[in-house]
């Protein structure tokens, strides 16, 4: 009896560990307007996955509304970059918002046909990925 508890013990630390990961990640859902966008962009888009995951394994940098415009505004003291959203395409996070890019963030390796540097977040300003327009 006592054996079976401790199982189920860590049956449950899993799946709770497997929901709270879960959490961090996108899904998708509606908004952010990118309908006058060149259809090779939005496909671009919805095609880009995180630089920091197993290739073997691609996870999505999400998709239209999750992506915001933006410069690489700033770099702090300790050398951190930090994205500076410029065009929100009606989502929640305002023109202005700074996002810290945490490096292994930044997709370079799939272009990028925008004409803009692309950044992925959610309301929580966790950064999925960040895509430069010709490098940073």
């Amino acid at each position: 009896m006592e054996g079976e508890m401790r199982l189920y013990h860590w049956v449950m630390i899993v799946v709770v560990a497997l929901w709270a990961l879960s959490l961090v990640e996108c899904h998708a859902k509606p908004g952010a307007d990118w309908s006058q966008v060149d259809p090779e962009v939005r496909e671009w888009i919805g095609s880009l996955v995180m630089p920091d995951r197993d290739p073997a394994y691609p996870v999505s940098c999400c998709g239209e509304a999750d992506a915001y415009e933006a410069d690489l505004g700033e770099t702090d003291e300790a050398g951190h970059n930090y994205a500076i959203i410029t065009g929100t395409r009606g989502n929640p996070l305002p023109v202005g918002t700074k996002l810290l890019v945490p490096p292994e963030k930044i997709q370079n390796r799939q272009g990028n046909p925008s004409g803009h540097v692309i950044v992925f977040t959610n309301e929580n300003k966790n950064v999925f990925c960040f895509v430069p327009n010709g490098g940073m």
